[in-house]
């Protein structure tokens, strides 16, 4: 799903809002529109992704929990291979950059690592 800046911008504050929130605020999502935000959240910001099958207020507050730390973590993995690729461009540290854009799921750190590469 293609998205304005605008849109993404949006999405991902109410993201960082949600997942930052006390877990019976979260669960209290789930009960608005919380998985029709969850479902434009990772079709804006995921690729090959779909929205998983949740069943209750406590499934859905662990997922955002839990899809939060998944993103922290592409990132941060991101983070030490620009480092290592700056301190050293070797070309294993780009085929490494390489490697990570064309599988991490998370559209803009996918695309930040081919802008590093290119």
């Amino acid at each position: 799903m293609k998205a304005s800046a605008r849109q993404q911008a949006r999405l991902w504050t109410r993201f960082e809002k949600l997942a930052a929130m006390p877990e019976a605020d979260r669960r209290r999502s789930y009960y608005y529109d919380g998985m029709a935000f969850l479902g434009e959240l990772m079709a804006v910001t995921m690729s090959g992704y779909a929205i998983p099958t949740i069943a209750s207020s406590e499934d859905f507050s662990a997922f955002i929990f839990n899809l939060r730390g998944n993103y922290r973590q592409w990132n941060q993995r991101l983070m030490g291979l620009m480092i290592a690729f700056d301190e050293d461009p070797a070309p294993a540290r780009n085929e490494a950059l390489h490697e990570y854009a064309t599988t991490c799921p998370w559209k803009n750190l996918a695309v930040a690592a081919r802008d590093f590469i290119y």
